[in-house]
């Protein structure tokens, strides 16, 4: 590591001479290759010419093949973390006077030498290099303790501490204490909290879900929300009143119930409208130990929130619509997704104009491998709807195992609401045949519901009726209809009761051991792209359909494979990025990259179309497009 700015560089001696990697100090890889060394020079002289400085501003990293994998991507631990062990360990063994204060700003130089994700489906940008964070990353686990409690000012109390402690950790740039994490785990939305807002008619037009002037005796609550939040974090909170609501934590045990009974002990699991993470806090232990957890939430203080409360997974702040993640890749998708009368914009299902919560579940659909699951909350309208579409569209891929109807009330201060819990298998084939719970049918007392209650009205956590409070709004001939509760046993009680009857089966392709121990199979991690290579642990593997196999080629043909796997990146990154409309400057710095990641290759390897690069690497599903470039 450079002391001065806390670059590294990764080097080691090859036929051809020394092959290095050079890092920015937050391992964004700036620059490699392969340099002729002089004759007689160490690998530490040398990475001090590479690098432009002398001898005495380079400080060993105390452990190379961690330092690699960190590097790469390739490890389970939080990188953060471990960046900040390394350095504090260098620094403790260096003299002071060859320390300068690293800077925190990043030469323009460097700045356009920085690569975006390849995978990253959002507008590409140059990031902007971060100090790591200091602290231990823990992993949250749920406690009743935590659960916010009492009326809407105490909840909005409890929201309130949490944002503050938030803003305070981020503003310390380092991990939330286990202290800190209780406060945040009490943060459960805006969901029913109208009163906390100011009314603004130029708000409601846009988010069409606040009354009139705000009730008396909230004065102070709004003048405090109003100087916490910034405009934008504002405007989304105000948006939510109507349509976020905390997942009670016996809805999330019956979910995992049902996926114990299914037989599920690990595997991908994806949820993609987090919240602050509920989900994962209720996973059971065993079965979070062997998972790899993905998570996704639109709202930027409940996203930053879960990433505070699970520094370990892989939690995107950003809409559904805008992630990368590749089709039949998760095992399980779980969660409560968002429902309302409205849409959401993405490319690949705009033409079937679904409503938001019938998009979530089309798309998870989607997500799941064959023979996984989608367990997930939605509104009652995915099933009891009139027009069957998003039935169909779910039916053709789907099997459904059993359903939950939930009364309204469940959710806090959403008392109109009725909601479901559905588990779907997917089918390894799609299928024409329409099964009968994609129709409509009515209850013995002539209410309209899905068939599937019709036909199992056990499953129904109440009793199906006329909603008579929507007559005030709608007129005396309103057919909104709404499951009462039925409170002479414990919702919790009916809930086990019911899903104790769901049958199914998750059979979705586990990691497999290879007959060659030398050779290590694994299961598809679903940020990599099916039929393509990728770095796992230094070593790399190829992806096909669940699994991905390491590669069995050595010596010069696996160094072929991994140059052209970094060509297949850079390439990756640039299509990424023009489909992503980035602007011209960012583009040409992408290509800039690729360029120069091409002309190292070349150096060694010859052309990317030569016979012996073609033959080691065509069958990666990104080889041609990286010819064409």
């Amino acid at each position: 590591m450079d002391v001065r700015d806390e670059t590294f560089i990764a080097v080691q001696q090859v036929d051809e001479g020394i092959e290095y990697s050079v890092y920015a100090a937050d391992l964004t890889l700036i620059d490699g290759g392969i340099w002729e060394m002089d004759e007689g020079m160490d690998l530490k002289s040398a990475a001090a010419d590479l690098l432009a400085t002398m001898e005495k501003n380079i400080a060993d990293v105390p452990d190379y093949d961690n330092f690699i994998e960190l590097a790469e991507g390739n490890s389970e631990r939080n990188i953060s973390a471990e960046l900040a062990k390394i350095k504090a360990y260098i620094y403790s063994k260096i003299p002071s006077e060859n320390i300068n204060p690293p800077q925190k700003n990043v030469s323009e130089n460097n700045k356009n030498n920085l690569v975006s994700a390849v995978n990253s489906p959002e507008k590409i940008t140059v990031p902007e290099i971060k100090e790591p964070k200091s602290g231990v990353p823990f992993t949250y686990h749920f406690s009743p303790e935590n659960v916010a409690a009492g009326g809407a000012k105490s909840r909005f109390n409890s929201n309130v501490e949490a944002i503050k402690t938030l803003r305070k950790i981020e503003a310390e740039n380092r991990f939330a204490t286990s202290e800190e994490q209780a406060v945040m785990a009490k943060y459960v939305g805006w969901g029913g909290i109208q009163q906390a807002f100011v009314s603004d008619k130029v708000a409601e037009n846009i988010s069409g879900n606040l009354g009139e002037a705000a009730p008396s005796g909230w004065e102070n609550e709004q003048k405090e929300l109003l100087e916490l939040l910034s405009p934008d974090e504002y405007k989304a909170a105000r948006a939510s009143t109507l349509t976020s609501f905390y997942t009670p934590p016996d809805v999330a045990d019956g979910i995992y119930q049902a996926l114990s009974q299914f037989g599920f002990e690990g595997g991908n699991v994806l949820e993609p409208s987090m919240g602050v993470g509920n989900f994962f806090a209720k996973m059971p232990d065993d079965m979070r130990d062997n998972s790899k957890l993905y998570g996704v939430e639109l709202d930027s203080i409940s996203g930053r929130i879960a990433q505070q409360l699970y520094p370990n997974e892989r939690i995107q702040v950003k809409g559904f619509e805008q992630t990368n993640f590749n089709n039949n890749s998760f095992d399980v998708v779980v969660g409560n997704i968002p429902f309302g009368d409205y849409r959401v914009s993405d490319k690949k299902y705009d033409k079937y104009n679904f409503k938001i919560h019938d998009y979530f579940a089309a798309k998870a659909v989607d997500k799941v491998k064959p023979n996984g699951v989608v367990a997930l909350v939605t509104s009652k309208f995915t099933m009891d709807k009139l027009n069957e579409k998003a039935r169909r569209y779910l039916a053709e891929r789907c099997d459904l195992l059993g359903a939950v109807r939930l009364p309204a009330g469940t959710f806090k201060d959403a008392d109109s609401v009725t909601t479901d819990i559905l588990f779907l298998k997917k089918r390894e084939t799609m299928t024409v045949e329409i099964p009968d719970w994609v129709h409509m049918s009515q209850t013995a007392d002539g209410i309209p519901c899905n068939k599937y209650f019709a036909d199992n009205p056990d499953m129904v956590l109440g009793k199906m009726a006329w909603d008579e409070r929507m007559k005030g709004k709608f007129g005396d001939d309103s057919k909104v209809t709404v499951c009462l509760a039925d409170k002479s046993v414990p919702l919790s009680e009916q809930l086990k009761n019911a899903i104790s009857k769901i049958e199914g089966k998750i059979e979705t392709v586990k990691e497999k051991i290879s007959e060659n121990p030398n050779i290590s199979v694994i299961s598809a991690d679903p940020s990599v792209r099916n039929f393509t290579h990728t770095l796992v642990d230094g070593k790399l593997y190829f992806r096909e359909n669940e699994i991905m196999t390491e590669v069995t080629e050595t010596g010069k043909t696996l160094d072929r494979m991994l140059g052209m796997h970094k060509i297949r990146q850079a390439t990756m990154a640039v299509i990424d990025a023009q489909a992503a409309d980035c602007s011209d400057e960012e583009l040409l710095k992408l290509q800039a990259e690729l360029n120069s990641v091409y002309d190292k290759f070349k150096k060694s390897y010859g052309n990317i179309t030569d016979v012996m690069n073609e033959r080691c690497f065509r069958h990666d599903d990104d080889f041609n497009s990286a010819t064409r470039f």
